[in-house]
């Protein structure tokens, strides 16, 4: 029984596709944050946690291997895990004649709309990125730092609002009627929403997969340490940060 373990993606070159063709009873892949199918035998399992404002409607989980000594393919079951945490990445047009009132008053219903006016509670609390695009200039009635300053004051320091981080997207006034296609094409950018990665990659395990680390005699703390280190030495380059890290072992 052969299983292999490849980390990489075929439409960056850091994955052979070659690689896919080799006799293995079942391929584990890793990269790509998304849970989908590549092959009968290879599959991304994805990440666990939201990653960035890009994953915010993508279904995160862990994948059921059974891999059976005869069998022409290997049985895979996709277990979905619902975070506690939401996240809001929505865009609100502005206008011409909009007031910073006005303004404010359309981004609190979008906050209002997804249910975070209610109270604080932190491991329950939100993460927000809003994008404002449309074609607004400046005027008497318009001050974009005094709108971002409220809206922040009221996500972020006060009881009103469930949320733990919150991102007014304001590109420079030139750019607000091409905000949308850059969205768009937002490629290679990497914006993480995990605050303390090794502890609470330590905290899924133990909580999630206690059974298995039991089973496997595995230590929680050297798995989020591994884990942790190589977020660390992730960079443009994924080749130059697997061969570093392949280096430092060997």
């Amino acid at each position: 029984m052969n299983v292999a373990i490849g980390h990489g993606m075929i439409e960056n070159s850091s994955l052979h596709p070659d690689f896919l063709k080799g006799n293995y009873d079942y391929i584990a892949l890793g990269d790509d944050h998304k849970m989908h199918k590549v092959t009968d035998h290879a599959w991304y399992s994805g990440s666990t946690e939201l990653w960035s404002f890009n994953e915010f409607n993508t279904e995160k989980g862990y994948l059921m291997v059974d891999v059976e000594q005869g069998k022409t393919y290997p049985k895979i079951t996709p277990k979905k895990i619902q975070s506690s945490r939401k996240v809001v990445f929505e865009k609100v047009d502005i206008f011409s004649h909009d007031t910073n009132a006005e303004i404010i008053r359309k981004v609190k219903n979008v906050l209002d709309s997804n249910g975070l006016n209610i109270r604080y509670e932190y491991s329950t609390a939100a993460r927000v990125k809003i994008i404002l695009r449309g074609e607004k200039t400046y005027g008497a009635s318009f001050n974009i730092g005094e709108v971002e300053s409220y809206l922040r004051k009221l996500a972020l320091d006060s009881n009103d609002y469930n949320i733990v981080e919150f991102i007014l997207d304001r590109p420079a006034y030139s750019e607000y009627i091409n905000v949308e296609s850059a969205i768009e094409n937002e490629t290679g950018y990497v914006e993480y929403l995990i605050e303390d990665p090794e502890k609470e990659f330590k905290e899924y395990v133990t909580t999630m997969r206690n059974e298995d680390l039991k089973k496997q005699n595995l230590n929680p703390d050297l798995l989020a340490g591994i884990f942790a280190k190589a977020l660390s030495r992730h960079d443009d380059n994924d080749l130059e940060a697997c061969d570093k890290i392949e280096d430092s072992q060997s």
